[in-house]
């Protein structure tokens, strides 16, 4: 809605500017009534909007906290993984690296 046409309803003071500022009762009584919806006097309506803003805010934090949520699943059992890898890898490095050993080689390890 024009914010002069705002003001005009609201019964402010148009000052300089009524003199641009249609006054056709008509044309005024179509713009209240297309507004009309959104009137409301009362604390509950202003508390009422405002709740419903808190819980759409609420509502987009928690499926922000589901997708983090599944994220970090999901990075907890890559890094589960990687572990056992690395448990796998460095156990048959250690096999293949004790079986390559000499008879003096093996010896000294033991006494060492």
């Amino acid at each position: 809605m024009d914010h002069n046409k705002k003001l005009q309803l609201e019964g402010h003071s148009q000052g300089v500017r009524s003199a641009y500022t249609s006054q056709e009762v008509e044309l005024l009584r179509e713009l209240y009534k297309s507004a009309y919806q959104y009137l409301d006097l009362s604390e509950e309506a202003a508390a009422e909007s405002k709740v419903k803003e808190l819980e759409k805010i609420v509502e987009e934090q928690r499926k922000q906290i589901g997708t983090l949520n599944s994220r970090l699943e999901e990075a907890e059992r890559t890094a589960d993984r990687v572990t056992a890898l690395e448990e796998a890898f460095f156990r048959d490095m250690g096999r293949a690296a004790g079986s390559n050993l000499t008879p003096v080689e093996k010896e000294k390890k033991e006494q060492g």
